[in-house]
């Protein structure tokens, strides 16, 4: 009998071991393709003003995208502000300084195949939980660090690839501290997508403006994202270092007695939420070596531990519960010892 055991073990375990990540679903049947336009290598050869008029043509759904600031400014205004716009695009993308950071852009990421195939595996499990989900079409961009890094608008996703680079030390002088750029590599540029995308199935109890409410809402944002890509590891998409994981696993019950202790849960107002949402080189409340979000990450955690207590609940069930409270309530979190 104990060799039946062993046996039945050493065959679950085998088995466990052969599956690979995002298998745990079939999206094989889900007909989707990822439309993907790289704008910034287009832009390389916009030297004139007749040129951008090409480039803005070529790419309508960007320029719908610029000047929909200007949408409700009376029309003169409006013509004056997009003008404006134009030549300054124009500006920035001849600017030699710009040309030069293309160019290194256009050599880290010359091909773009496995970041769009990335992007389609992670699309096709999207709809495959939501099946009204329509994917954007994509734009790659250069602006120079502008406020163009990762932006939803519509049907489209644009991307700044710039703030993608292994190395932006050469090319970039502004005053954005280095804890923030350490999360904008290649390998952020899915993450940060899908961040933006769940938003708009993330069910938002506005009128509740506890802490609770804003850690559940990134709660539920992050665990949607570890389905969605299962194959990204935690930590990127949390957006932290193994150091810093390290640095939070060890300190776990010391974080969730703060909050307790604190009263911080049921807590409104702006400053708490900069204090333990907000990015932060670090959480000095808890500790030097706490790092910045730390309330994202134990609404994280306690949605998690609601998920594993609730096996019965779809994750589009997760998403369209806006009750903090209950989730919190009824996932019985504390900390594992």
């Amino acid at each position: 009998m104990r060799q039946v055991i062993g046996l039945i073990l050493c065959l679950f375990i085998v088995s466990a071991c052969d599956r690979k990540c995002g298998d745990d679903i079939d999206t094989s049947t889900i007909d989707l393709q990822v439309q993907v336009k790289r704008a910034d290598l287009a832009s390389i050869d916009v030297k004139t003003d007749p040129d951008l008029n090409s480039w803005l043509l070529e790419h309508d759904k960007l320029n719908i995208f610029f000047t929909q600031p200007f949408r409700e400014l009376k029309p003169e205004m409006r013509a004056a502000q997009v003008e404006a716009f134009r030549k300054s695009l124009l500006k920035t993308f001849t600017h030699p300084d710009i040309l030069k950071l293309n160019q290194e852009t256009q050599r880290q990421f010359s091909n773009f195949d496995s970041i769009s195939n990335a992007f389609e595996t992670a699309f096709k499990r999207y709809k495959y939980y939501d099946p009204s989900f329509q994917a954007p079409e994509i734009n790659t961009l250069i602006s120079g660090f502008g406020s163009f890094d990762c932006n939803l608008s519509g049907d489209l996703l644009v991307v700044g690839l710039e703030y993608f680079l292994k190395d932006k030390s050469t090319y970039y002088d502004y005053n954005i501290p280095n804890y923030v750029l350490a999360h904008y590599k290649p390998q952020n540029i899915l993450p940060k997508s899908i961040m933006l995308l769940q938003d708009r199935i993330n069910a938002f109890d506005k009128m509740d403006r506890t802490l609770l409410s804003q850690m559940i809402y990134y709660g539920k944002a992050l665990y949607f994202s570890t389905q969605i890509l299962p194959c990204t590891d935690e930590k990127t998409i949390l957006e932290y270092t193994e150091a810093e994981m390290q640095e939070i696993d060890a300190a776990k019950q010391i974080i969730y007695a703060h909050f307790i202790s604190n009263k911080l849960f049921y807590t409104e107002g702006q400053e708490v939420t900069a204090r333990y949402i907000n990015l932060r080189p670090s959480v000095a409340e808890i500790g030097e070596k706490c790092p910045g979000r730390i309330g994202r990450w134990l609404g994280y955690q306690i949605v998690k531990k609601y998920m594993q207590e609730h096996p019965e609940v779809s994750l589009m069930q997760l998403m369209e519960n806006a009750d903090a409270k209950k989730i919190f309530a009824q996932a019985k979190y504390k900390p594992a010892e």
